[in-house]
């Protein structure tokens, strides 16, 4: 405000398309696939081949995909569906834009998979993140999409069941051939009524230090210190799995974040088309 820093970033978040690899590469699955719908079974490229593969996938004990069915989860796919069909939120006079075709195909994007083909558990519209990131690495899904400061959990045998197995890719295309990721960056500031500001600050600090964001990147996180990621990617380079995710996160940096405009209602906003 005024040229001062009012929050120090963190870390710049945006999600990828998490898959079991091993239903992918299974030859029988190939196969059927294959016999069914007269084209190789690949990772989704576009929305409309993730609903097809997710139908494909989805039996007794196995969902498809899953998306988040409430708050900021769910309004953030239809975003990103949204936007990847050549769709606005909003237009330069912040009325709304997404009643219009794009919205209306998103919106049947996201109908197709929870209520005509039952690819998404009954239980979806009570789920958040932490809902359909703990079903999927349970081993009850084949697809869904995920931040990068959750990584960790899907390659830790602990806390997933499918790990070793997990590929990552791109978020799928619209019908545009864009693809669309809703993006945002953690922060951190200081209270106003802090009471011990020096103490604050030196916080904040050591919470964005070079060691710090290096620490969670190693995580998965996308830290915003050029340094601590230039440092992780060196490190991680010897990994193809590990290497080719931070080709996807700087791939998705460079051509498909998404960010909302800034006024000060948008997150009633956000509530309210949700």
């Amino acid at each position: 405000l005024n040229d001062r820093w009012m929050q120090v970033p963190r870390n710049l978040d945006m999600r990828l398309l998490y898959f079991r690899r091993d239903l992918f590469e299974d030859a029988d699955e190939r196969d059927t696939f294959e016999r069914r719908h007269r084209r190789p079974l690949r990772v989704p490229e576009t929305w409309d081949e993730l609903v097809e593969t997710a139908i494909f996938l989805t039996r007794e004990g196995l969902h498809g995909f899953l998306f988040p069915g409430r708050e900021s989860g769910l309004f953030g796919t239809f975003y990103e569906l949204l936007v990847s069909a050549g769709g606005e939120l909003f237009a330069p006079d912040l009325s709304p834009a997404f009643d219009s075709p794009a919205g209306y195909w998103a919106a049947d994007r996201l109908t197709e998979l929870h209520h005509r083909r039952r690819v998404t558990p009954p239980k979806l519209p009570e789920w958040h993140y932490d809902e359909i990131s703990a079903s999927f690495r349970r081993g009850e899904a084949a697809m869904v999409c995920d931040w990068p400061g959750s990584h960790y959990l899907y390659v830790d045998p602990a806390t997933c069941r499918a790990a070793g197995n997990i590929g990552v890719a791109l978020l799928p295309a619209g019908l545009t051939g864009r693809r669309a990721a809703y993006a945002g960056c953690h922060s951190f500031a200081v209270a106003r009524g802090a009471r011990n500001r020096d103490g604050a600050l030196a916080l904040l600090r050591f919470f964005t230090s070079k060691e710090a964001q290096a620490g969670e990147a190693r995580r998965g996180a996308v830290p915003v210190r050029r340094s601590a990621l230039e440092q992780v990617r060196r490190e991680v380079a010897g990994d193809p799995l590990e290497a080719h995710r931070w080709e996807l996160l700087t791939r998705t940096m460079a051509e498909a974040l998404i960010i909302p405009p800034r006024f000060a209602s948008y997150p009633s906003c956000e509530d309210a088309i949700w």
